[in-house]
């Protein structure tokens, strides 16, 4: 870590995924409903997700069917919504820390997340798996017998990408010990304890949400953040954030690869957060792996986990009874 950009390290850690970006306005007088007849088509097909659409009942299936509803393939809601001219957050790109572009609460995005492992990750993220209810429960993975709500087919590369038009901030619900309150929030729920609103909150907030309601089953710590196969990746790009080096205070970037195979100033780094989460967030990085992180040997502070799933400094002092291996 470069102690002299601490400062803004901490600014942009503590909370993950502003954008870069000005947020588009979901103003729809931009074109009048009354005079296109294209617009009218598209009101009914661009719902919102917001507010908790189960009404406490997880188990009906009419308001689970009517919550499937809102989630579609990939480019279906920019191809189908295009006079609304919403945001999108793509799933496999990695937003930087706080800052001045962060989303905000009440906005409406198209927010997307893939579930299942890439074919390369199959033996990091999958095979060493040491809970066999995470494994049953990987909803996208090819082998498993699970089938995607939507009528979304799972696709042959490993990961199917799902988005939903969201209203960010909204309140989906608590449901078997997970909290769905103020969507985009980093933390859980809308804890004080936590960071503000980001992008990639956003991703891993509705894929969690996505894959409870698919299988019903109870969050549990061991299949949460980074040891989850689906959802694992969101949950790492939330507490990872990319740099540009400078004189003086590091400028918080994007991740895309295009930068830094031009720029060698440019450096990924694992937020203060990193270090309180459960799994391996490690196991996603590298451009190979189609995540949207950087490589191993461009993130300025590598981590290890512990057995216990704790990831911590790679010059952490282990105990003779932590049995860790590097991340």
């Amino acid at each position: 870590m470069k102690f002299f950009t601490f400062a803004a390290l901490f600014l942009s850690e503590v909370v993950h995924g502003a954008d870069i970006n000005f947020l588009r306005s979901n103003d729809n007088s931009i074109i009048s409903s009354e005079t296109n007849t294209d617009s009218n088509l598209e009101d009914s097909a661009c719902k919102v997700l917001e507010g908790d659409l189960l009404k406490g009942d997880i188990d009906d299936e009419e308001r689970r069917k009517e919550v499937f509803s809102y989630f579609k393939p990939c480019g279906y809601y920019e191809q189908t919504c295009k006079y609304h001219n919403f945001e999108i957050i793509p799933a496999n790109v990695d937003y930087p820390g706080s800052g001045t572009h962060d989303i905000s609460n009440g906005e409406r995005m198209i927010v997307q997340f893939d579930v299942g492992i890439d074919v390369k990750l199959r033996k990091k993220v999958y095979d060493g798996l040491k809970y066999p209810i995470v494994q049953k429960n990987c909803i996208g993975c090819q082998w498993n017998d699970w089938k995607l709500p939507g009528d979304i087919d799972k696709s042959a590369s490993g990961e199917t990408c799902i988005e939903a038009i969201v209203k960010i901030g909204t309140n989906l619900g608590n449901y078997l010990g997970w909290s769905g309150g103020c969507l985009g929030k980093c933390g859980t729920g809308c804890d004080l304890i936590g960071g503000g609103m980001g992008k990639d909150c956003a991703k891993h907030d509705l894929c969690s949400y996505y894959k409870l309601i698919t299988t019903k089953q109870e969050y549990h710590n061991k299949e949460a953040f980074c040891f989850d196969p689906d959802c694992g990746d969101e949950a790492a790009q939330t507490v990872l954030n990319c740099f540009k080096a400078s004189w003086f205070l590091d400028p918080v970037k994007v991740c895309h690869k295009s930068e830094f195979d031009n720029d060698s100033s440019y450096y990924g780094h694992w937020s203060l957060g990193s270090n309180l989460v459960k799994g391996n967030c490690g196991n996603f990085v590298g451009w190979d792996n189609h995540q949207g992180l950087p490589d191993k040997s461009r993130i300025s502070n590598p981590y290890k986990m512990l057995e216990d799933g704790r990831m911590v400094p790679i010059d952490y002092e282990v105990d003779e009874d932590e049995v860790n291996s590097e991340a």
